[in-house]
């Protein structure tokens, strides 16, 4: 499977990349596929791989043995991402919705690319971050609704 490197140049790096990066991607980076209804991200599983996902849509999951379905994420979404910058174990599960296909990069290869590229994992690293604080604006957002839900329903509004 080919990684879409026209894909990645629009939708994460932002600008045309060189040979010499595009070559250095697809040293670290792998193409891979989920079909519906398998885990891309098992919660509890060991870190170490961040994933974008380039086409589908997922499921996140809270909780066994029955997931509470949390999120869910699209082309352009990062998942794993807790777990690849902390080395802590998945705090959720990511399950295909449809088939996805997914860009894998491991902790060891992104370590490699911060030594050879430093301008192209630091343009990796802000896709991951703006992705984060997308999700926390949200959960932010979700949090404040039910709060005011919470609060007109004590005052009996």
């Amino acid at each position: 499977m080919n990684i879409d490197t026209h894909w990645l140049e629009q939708t994460v790096f932002a600008r045309k990349l060189s040979d010499e990066e595009l070559t250095a991607l697809s040293s670290i980076m792998q193409a891979g596929r989920a079909a519906q209804g398998e885990e891309i991200v098992s919660q509890g599983e060991p870190g170490g791989i961040l994933y974008i996902l380039r086409s589908g849509t997922a499921v996140v999951q809270h909780g066994a043995p029955k997931p509470i379905d949390v999120a869910t994420v699209g082309e352009g979404a990062v998942v794993g991402e807790m777990s690849f910058l902390t080395d802590a174990s998945a705090s959720a599960s990511v399950v295909a919705k449809i088939e996805c296909e997914v860009y894998l990069i491991t902790r060891s290869g992104f370590s490699e690319l911060m030594n050879r590229h430093e301008d192209l994992a630091f343009r990796l690293f802000v896709y991951i971050l703006r992705h984060t604080a997308s999700v926390i604006r949200h959960m932010n957002e979700e949090h404040i609704s039910m709060m005011q839900y919470i609060g007109g329903s004590r005052m009996g509004a």
